[in-house]
């Protein structure tokens, strides 16, 4: 018997060996690459994906052919928020099959994580072209709902549900869509039917339990409260108001405020009143932020009225990150007006606590009055329905007849009621110079639902 070393001899330079060495390297890849995206599956499984990623890297890399790979890569790199990473492999599947269904559902999917709406919709309505998939109908609906149009959001829920009675995740996307609108109701029977499918289902169970704490459709708020404001005391209603949430995260509000007539010492003494009403509204946009505008007037003695302007924009930012900044303007019947400027950033340390340092000026042209100050506020929740917040922080108040310096302290514990009624507890202290004004106060907020 011929030895193979003798066999590979007698075969070098032919046709015949090359033939032989080529199907056997193909083979060797092919098999490498398969055990390779086996191991990928079992990581991916296992929910560790970065292990599975570079298994699929791997995988690639014995066989630049494997497009099953580059797909499981894009949907495990998407999985972990490399968005741009995953699109690129999804092109790579459907450069060379633009009829590939599951990778342009997963590039859509993508597209809508990473905030591109629009583009996340014409990719499922392809993929729907393509193939009448119920996943496609699923996606139109969770892109209506990230992109803030929670009412396109509810009917395409609403008909994908009639049609798949049997997935709990698009009850659970009913049930998100529903909360968003404010039909906190309506949002606890979805997720109640989504949980009669999968009772372990982990959407549907913190959606529920976020529905049982949910403002309601209409709130009515009552704040009263004690001060003792340089010397002089007073008690009373300080505040009151009535909102009402209609949907597509929509707020809007009126409210009585009553706090300059019990925290001014000479309105105190004179028993005089300088309430005012304020108008406001605020729209939430996903993956963006929140934009804030409210406007009202209140009368002082002396026929004197005040305008009110404020302005807020919240920007959503990566890392549970939320940047405030706004302002205030006051103008008069008599004088100039003041202004506000108001800057902050609150960041979430884990889901228990979270920090909010900022930043106040405030100014007046006439007077040469001048104010600012640095607040540091903490939160501490001990459960979704508890709360504690202590604030603390320093400035400067700039005077015609010179400079005093601004202690504030306050402390509030927040608690929710029968699930969705919240009661608040304030005190506040604040020290400008020597004059002193301490502040108390107890708030209740009911929250009413749509039927």
């Amino acid at each position: 018997m011929k030895t193979m070393h003798e066999n590979f001899l007698r075969l070098r330079g032919s046709r015949t060996l090359a033939i032989c060495l080529v199907v056997l390297g193909l083979a060797s890849f092919s098999l490498l690459g398969q055990t390779q995206m086996d191991l990928a599956w079992d990581l991916v499984q296992a929910g560790k994906l970065k292990e599975a990623e570079a298994a699929y890297s791997e995988a690639i890399r014995h066989n630049p052919l494997n497009s099953q790979a580059y797909l499981q890569r894009a949907y495990v790199r998407s999985w972990q928020g490399f968005f741009q990473m995953a699109q690129t492999d999804f092109d790579k599947v459907l450069s060379e099959n633009p009829q590939h269904v599951d990778a342009r559902i997963g590039k859509a999917y993508t597209l809508a994580w990473s905030g591109n709406y629009t583009a996340a919709e014409s990719e499922f309505l392809e993929a729907g072209k393509l193939e009448n998939r119920p996943e496609t109908r699923k996606g139109l609906g969770w892109v209506a709902l990230w992109s803030g149009n929670t009412g396109l959001a509810v009917q395409r829920f609403t008909t994908y549900t009639a049609d798949n009675p049997e997935d709990p995740e698009g009850f659970q996307g009913l049930g998100d869509a529903y909360l968003a609108e404010g039909n906190s109701a309506k949002a606890r029977q979805a997720y109640q039917n989504a949980l009669a499918l999968d009772p372990a289902h982990g959407g549907a169970l913190n959606g529920l339990a976020a529905a049982r704490i949910a403002p309601g459709f209409v709130e009515i708020s009552l704040v009263g409260g004690y001060s003792d404001a340089f010397g002089e005391s007073g008690a009373g209603l300080r505040g009151a108001g009535v909102s009402i949430r209609p949907g597509g995260n929509m707020r809007f509000w009126l409210r009585y405020d009553n706090t300059l007539s019990l925290d001014n010492s000479l309105l105190l003494q004179r028993e005089e009143s300088a309430a005012g009403f304020m108008f406001g509204v605020s729209r939430s946009f996903a993956d963006f932020g929140t934009t804030t505008l409210e406007t009202g007037m209140r009368n002082l003695p002396g026929n004197l009225q005040e305008n009110l302007i404020m302005a807020e924009q919240a920007f959503f930012l990566p890392a549970a990150t939320v940047l405030k900044t706004g302002g205030l303007m006051i103008s008069r019947s008599a004088g100039s007006p003041d202004f506000l400027l108001f800057s902050a950033v609150r960041r979430n340390y884990g889901k228990a606590f979270s920090l909010e340092p900022t930043f106040f000026a405030g100014w007046r042209n006439e007077g040469s009055f001048f104010d600012w100050r640095v607040l540091g506020v903490g939160e501490y929740r001990f459960s979704p329905t508890l709360s504690l917040v202590a604030g603390y922080g320093g400035g400067q108040q700039e005077l015609a007849g010179g400079r005093e310096s601004i202690n504030t302290a306050h402390l509030t514990l927040n608690s929710r009621l029968m699930g969705r009624h919240q009661l608040f507890v304030t005190g506040r202290r604040e020290a400008v110079g020597d004059s002193r004004i301490t502040v108390a106060e107890v708030g209740l907020t009911l929250a009413l639902e749509r039927k």
